[in-house]
């Protein structure tokens, strides 16, 4: 769109704080003073904010139920609105603070898979062979009132029974589960919505947000990539027990004379070595360990780089990126974390990693 990459030299935003409750029904709208939304795809909870609101509101948000749904507003230059939501957030206990004749409130916020992070079994959860695995994921969901959800449809059933002990959070139990079938983390989308789907290779993915430095930029002119290639390896070896018990492993060797970090080119071994519970197939097993080595190798390389606000960015996105000033060609990278500040003329912070064929 060229009024958001501002292709006219100039564009007008504002940003909306939609109040809700329990249910996520729109009870209000929130005057918040100002506000930052972030993701980082290795927390535990990825989509968290802050929100600072005049102190008139203690007395009329609920910080036990209530939900903020910030919006990113795009004022087109004929008259109306584009408008993009950038997530729903829980709030924890407000932090009160008084600066001069100013008083405020400084809320933290996270996305909904706070819920699973912070519920916990109660008792021993056993899950039977034959039961399908979406359908496990979904009871867990539901056992902690989330009744919608979007999972990508499997037939994958569990092989053998399997049980996890009191005490375990749920959400570990989900991403194990989810990692047995080769998908995603569970994460919540910009609706607030828990997500995951199918694990695809990033060299494979489609690219969700181009940006280019040339003429008509929305980059600012300050770029920094790190190399981390100290260490990393290039042989990566999985063991598991199948359904009779029996050990089975898989090796995926990175001997790509193209890709630095390969046998090839180190003229030595570097192995990365993991034994793993409940992956009962050779064929699963395989597909997990040629996971592993893709997603090591490309934390090696990050790039961090600067924008105004701009919606659309979201949970393992894949960007392609065309910076001369940093890259010898453009290239595929993989966003790993972001943070927005929410107001007119804010900037955008970004961190991703390069996408490294294997």
């Amino acid at each position: 769109m060229n009024e958001l990459h501002m292709k006219r030299g100039t564009r007008k935003v504002s940003f909306r704080f939609e109040l809700l409750n329990r249910n996520e029904m729109k009870i209000g709208e929130v005057e918040c003073k100002s506000g930052r939304v972030s993701y980082g795809e290795n927390r535990a909870v990825m989509r968290s904010a802050v929100f600072e609101l005049s102190a008139e509101w203690r007395q009329k948000i609920d910080f036990l139920s209530d939900k903020l749904r910030p919006w990113f507003v795009l004022h087109m230059p004929k008259g109306g609105t584009v408008e993009w939501p950038l997530g729903v957030f829980l709030l924890s206990s407000p932090r009160y603070r008084i600066v001069g004749a100013s008083k405020s409130l400084i809320i933290g916020a996270y996305d909904k898979t706070v819920i699973l992070e912070e519920d916990r079994f109660t008792n021993r959860f056993y899950i039977s062979r034959g039961s399908p695995y979406i359908g496990t994921v979904e009871r867990i969901l539901a056992s902690s009132g989330i009744l919608f959800s979007k999972i990508a449809a499997s037939n994958k059933v569990f092989a053998d029974d399997a049980e996890y002990p009191t005490g375990m959070k749920k959400r570990d139990v989900v991403n194990e589960i989810l990692r047995q079938m080769n998908y995603t983390p569970i994460f919540a989308d910009e609706t607030g919505v828990l997500c995951s789907f199918s694990y695809i290779d990033p060299a494979e993915r489609k690219v969700d947000l181009s940006y280019s430095s040339l003429t008509g930029s929305v980059l600012y002119p300050s770029f920094t990539e790190n190399a981390e290639f100290t260490g990393r390896a290039n042989i990566f070896t999985r063991v598991a027990l199948n359904v009779n018990r029996e050990e089975i492993s898989s090796t995926y060797i990175n001997s790509n004379p193209q890709n630095p970090l390969s046998t090839v080119r180190r003229g030595r071994n570097i192995v990365d070595y993991e034994q793993l519970n409940n992956i009962n197939d050779q064929e699963t097993l395989d597909i997990f360990t040629k996971r592993s080595a893709i997603e090591k190798s490309i934390a090696g390389s990050r790039l961090h780089f600067k924008t105004p606000v701009m919606p659309g960015h979201g949970c393992f996105g894949t960007l392609f990126l065309n910076i001369p000033e940093v890259l010898d060609t453009p290239a595929k990278f993989v966003e790993t974390a972001w943070e927005m500040d929410l107001r007119n003329g804010g900037m955008m912070t970004h961190e991703a990693r390069r996408v490294i064929r294997l």
